[in-house]
């Protein structure tokens, strides 16, 4: 992993274990967060501190068939996934850790996985056409 300082690139620690799918990561609360896909198909929540990354668990609202997507916006962290039947879920988080929102499921089915945009006042999700 890689991280830009204005100047120049850096090199920071990446979180220990792999993944099918590429990782999400997103600024939240002075850390970077990274939810990356299981191999038994869950979200897995990393958090970075400036020195090293801990694992957070998996979140309880998922099982997923690609990479997931992150966000911060509002003062909250927003996590979104690709269900097993191509529904697109968003859930969110006050902490980045403890994630007590029920999903909401957006219109639509899609065989990509999610993206998230946060712009201004508004945060954005790509769903299924």
């Amino acid at each position: 992993m890689r991280a830009h300082n204005g100047q120049s690139w850096t090199t920071v620690a990446q979180h220990p274990g792999t993944t099918p799918s590429a990782p999400a990561i997103a600024g939240f609360n002075n850390h970077l967060h990274s939810a990356v896909q299981g191999f038994d198909n869950r979200v897995y929540i990393f958090r970075f501190d400036g020195t090293s990354w801990s694992s957070h668990g998996v979140v309880r609202y998922n099982e997923i068939l690609s990479a997931p997507a992150l966000a911060a916006h509002g003062g909250k962290l927003y996590l979104a996934h690709r269900t097993l039947d191509n529904k697109n879920l968003v859930t969110a988080s006050a902490d980045g850790i403890i994630w007590p929102t029920p999903p909401v499921t957006l219109p639509g089915l899609t065989q990509d996985g999610p993206a998230l945009h946060a712009k201004h006042s508004e945060l954005t999700a790509r769903s299924g056409a």
